[in-house]
């Protein structure tokens, strides 16, 4: 499984939580190899999409691979505002903890608040935290540093449960890539960057010793 082979260990389940990057897709590649694995283990998903068709996201998830299963995961692509992704939401808290979906991802939710009020951005947050308990759905927002501005940023890192960053570095010429996790509900910091790659169309761990 992705987290394991990262060497990270279960994110806390019926959480908000953030998933950054500064530049690149590789956030949208975790999302998609998280949604996979859960759907491997019977488990119902929801993908979000601000930015590509629905059958463009089940291609890239690869759902169809998993042989002999019914394929549990439900896309709606091409999103194109914050009220669309609240009536999602109101459909889904409905349903109670009957338990609709596992897991949900909004890839990319940044995209929806670039020209909203900084109380819509708060309302909606705290919108997906109750459903998130309510419902027992564990929420992961994809975002692009930089996109919002700062103040916005600080406040969504504030409120969510979880912060899950992408980071790149380019000393030298090379191209150093890290996992920083500064914030996770029932977890202590992690006091190391943990390295990775991109390898075959998925994340692998990176052990290159770094030098310098």
């Amino acid at each position: 499984m992705l987290l394991k082979s990262l060497g990270l260990g279960a994110l806390p389940e019926n959480s908000l939580l953030l998933v950054e990057e500064d530049l690149g897709g590789t956030k949208s590649l975790f999302l998609q190899r998280l949604v996979l694995d859960s759907l491997k283990k019977g488990q119902k998903a929801l993908y979000i999409s601000t930015r590509c068709p629905a059958e463009e996201i089940l291609e890239e998830i690869g759902a169809g691979s998993i042989a002999g299963e019914e394929m549990q995961v439900t896309v709606h692509g091409d999103l194109g505002n914050r009220e669309s992704l609240v009536e999602i939401c109101k459909s889904l808290s409905a349903q109670g903890d009957a338990g609709p979906v596992n897991i949900c991802v909004v890839d990319t939710f940044s995209l929806l608040f670039m020209e909203e009020d900084l109380h819509c951005l708060i309302n909606d947050l705290k919108m997906l935290l109750k459903t998130s308990r309510k419902c027992n759905i564990t929420f992961y927002l994809a975002s692009d540093m930089g996109v919002l501005q700062e103040r916005e940023e600080h406040i969504l890192r504030s409120m969510v449960d979880g912060v899950i960053q992408f980071r790149t570095e380019y000393p030298a010429g090379k191209v150093n890539r890290f996992i920083n996790i500064p914030k996770m509900r029932g977890v202590s910091p992690t006091e190391r960057l943990i390295p990775y790659k991109i390898k075959e169309g998925t994340i692998a761990p990176d052990t290159r010793e770094r030098v310098g």
